[in-house]
């Protein structure tokens, strides 16, 4: 009897640990290869001003395509921690860090959490001098060729910001005397795309903040980008479609790099908050991308649009208002929840959006903007009075003749007395008859 139970649960733990190794994704394996026993870090530079602590940091995250990739960490500490076992990480690129430190010293005021700017993901220029989206399409094309999911650039842009956690907590631990063991994540553009990424492989991070990376759903997107512009995609990212890899993406070989890096592939695993910043004006991406895959991200989920935001959103000081207020929300703080809205169609055919008066709630806005196609990069957007109702606000757009009408609400929060978060709708169009 004891040998068939031995038996039987040897059988049990196998199918579990196949299921285990079924369940892990080339990402995963990338992220978790070649563990340090401990974090290995410097500390080149410290300041104190006004109480706030900065702290310069450097390490190496790991060596990829036999390049070492160095970073900078520029941890920012508030005169007062409060006991909330959590930071926040900023995922950045190139440049002094200048910026992002005045940002995390901001948000550090405003949370009275650690706040630190992550530098240098991805390390570059590498490849003849290839920066950005060029250095990512790059390695999406040595994918393509044969040469292993490891190319793939941001394999070792997650684990930068990884190796950034282990700095930090180390760093935490023993010069500040601090313990961090949760992180709210954010980070703009391809950092976004990194912040998704990030999220997807470590469960430390409680929430996630992808700023300016409107792009999950890939083969839907494409066909969007088809629908939208005149040149059959953004012009932004030509990077890709001059190396044809749009129309790879489609193809059966295509759907295994998108299996790679593409958040949606990944949809189950974000069940932890969201905010989502987009500018309205992003050349980047479709007006109304979000709704190729909003409905089907799991959990908590907010997104703030920036009227009139090109890919830099175009107001700092929202995005860090809004950031610093997700993190207080996140870590037992609540002050605010999911903007609760109704799209229908009318009997004559036009959309009207409502929305609930909830809780906290202390004014909404409308904005709308027409355009003479589908591409809203060079639209203005009007801020209207939304309609009351008995329980919240109602919209209902006319149509403009021969042009897109594109709409949503904002629905503001207070989240102290002297401070306001405006939370959104997605975007919607509508389209000429």
């Amino acid at each position: 009897v004891k040998r068939t139970a031995l038996v039987l649960a040897l059988i049990v733990w196998t199918v579990a640990a196949a299921t285990v190794a079924a369940d892990l994704t080339a990402l995963d394996e990338y992220v978790a290869r070649d563990p340090w026993d401990e974090p290995v870090y410097r500390i080149v530079g410290t300041r104190t001003q006004d109480g706030f602590r900065l702290l310069q940091i450097e390490f190496v995250s790991q060596t990829w395509q036999n390049i070492p990739w160095s970073h900078r960490l520029l941890l920012v500490v508030p005169p007062e921690v409060v006991p909330a076992q959590a930071a926040v990480l900023y995922i950045s690129g190139s440049g002094s860090g200048n910026d992002e430190i005045q940002a995390m010293r901001e948000v550090a005021a405003a949370t009275r959490m650690p706040a630190a700017a992550l530098m240098d993901i991805p390390n570059q220029p590498l490849f003849d001098n290839l920066r950005e989206d060029a250095l990512i399409a790059y390695t999406f094309q040595k994918f393509v060729e044969g040469e292993g999911a490891d190319w793939l650039l941001l394999f070792p842009m997650a684990k930068g910001a990884v190796r950034a956690l282990d700095v930090l907590q180390a760093v935490a631990a023993k010069e500040l005397g601090i313990q961090i063991d949760h992180f709210v994540v954010a980070g703009a553009s391809k950092r976004g795309w990194t912040t998704w990424l990030t999220g997807a492989v470590d469960e430390r991070v409680i929430a996630i903040v992808p700023i300016v990376y409107n792009n999950l759903n890939l083969a839907a997107q494409i066909e969007l980008h088809r629908r939208t512009y005149a040149e059959g995609a953004s012009p932004m990212i030509h990077d890709y479609t001059d190396l044809g890899l749009l129309e790879l993406i489609e193809s059966p070989h295509g759907a295994e790099l998108v299996a790679h890096v593409d958040p949606y592939a990944y949809l189950e695993r974000y069940t932890m908050p969201k905010m989502l910043l987009h500018g309205t004006n992003d050349p980047y991406w479709p007006v109304d991308a979000l709704n190729l895959y909003w409905d089907d991200l799991p959990g908590e989920k907010y997104v703030v649009n920036f009227a009139n935001g090109g890919h830099d959103l175009g107001d700092l000081a929202k995005a860090v208002r809004s950031i610093a207020a997700f993190a207080l929300h996140v870590t037992g703080q609540p002050l605010f929840r999911e903007v609760e809205w109704t799209l229908t169609e009318k009997e004559d055919g036009l959309p009207s959006l409502e929305v609930k008066r909830t809780d906290g709630v202390v004014g909404a806005a409308y904005y709308v903007a027409i355009s003479p196609s589908r591409d809203f990069t060079g639209a203005q957007w009007l801020r209207l009075e939304p309609t009351q109702t008995e329980t919240g606000w109602v919209v209902e757009p006319m149509r403009a003749a021969g042009r897109y009408v594109a709409f949503y609400i904002d629905v503001e929060y207070a989240v102290r007395p002297d401070v306001t978060v405006a939370l959104s709708t997605p975007i919607f169009v509508l389209e000429p008859r």
